[in-house]
């Protein structure tokens, strides 16, 4: 391998590092725009706590999932809310 095809490898695992980054920041930034206070004050507290952003992100997915799985209807499970696009 050259060091133009090694600088090349790296520059795109970076791009998708950044990639899946950007969209977990999103997730959570839906988050806290679209849940109840309650919640959104949940997920400020533990950021303020000093929770790592991508673990609290990926605490609010799995939950959101669970929550969402709970409530759905078969015949809703099709359906997406504006923010659902950004889940990581």
């Amino acid at each position: 391998m050259t060091d133009d095809q090694r600088r090349l490898t790296f520059l795109r695992d970076n791009v998708e590092h950044l990639a899946v980054e950007k969209g977990t920041l999103e997730s959570l930034i839906c988050t806290l725009q679209t849940a109840s206070e309650e919640d959104a004050g949940e997920v400020l507290r533990r950021l303020r706590l000093g929770t790592d952003v991508y673990s609290v992100a990926q605490q609010v997915h799995a939950g959101r999932l669970l929550t969402d799985v709970s409530r759905e209807s078969p015949s809703s499970a099709t359906s997406s809310g504006g923010c659902e696009s950004h889940l990581a």
